[in-house]
């Protein structure tokens, strides 16, 4: 809780904005985050969009499945996809993974994909 004297930045919004996406994900996706927190870590970051072993660690009953889903460096469940030899921003090639029936906008959220 912010008084008076205190202003809300930039970061408290990107900080709150990664708990409540977060929070979301923990609700809907506990099966998904709990395959992908535990599986083993690659060597190279970079490597978590492109290996083909990855997505065999979600259940194939997972609606995330087919998309390549991976954790990052945040610990927020995104998806991979066709994108990923784009030259785009990272949060556009791997949009982060919420549930269909939930809707978040916020000022720095520019993309979401929706399962």
């Amino acid at each position: 809780m912010l008084n008076s004297s205190q202003s809300i930045t930039e970061e408290t919004i990107k900080q709150a904005e990664v708990q409540l996406i977060k929070a979301v994900q923990a609700s809907h996706f506990q099966e998904e985050l709990k395959a992908l927190s535990t599986a083993p870590t690659l060597e190279y970051p970079e490597d978590k969009h492109t290996d083909p072993q990855k997505k065999y660690v979600v259940k194939s009953f997972s609606p995330l499945f087919k998309l390549n889903p991976f954790l990052d460096c945040s610990g927020i469940l995104q998806v991979g996809g066709p994108l990923k030899q784009a030259n785009m921003s990272d949060n556009i090639k791997f949009p982060v993974a919420l549930p269909k029936k939930v809707t978040l906008q916020t000022s720095s959220l520019s993309t979401v994909t929706t399962t």
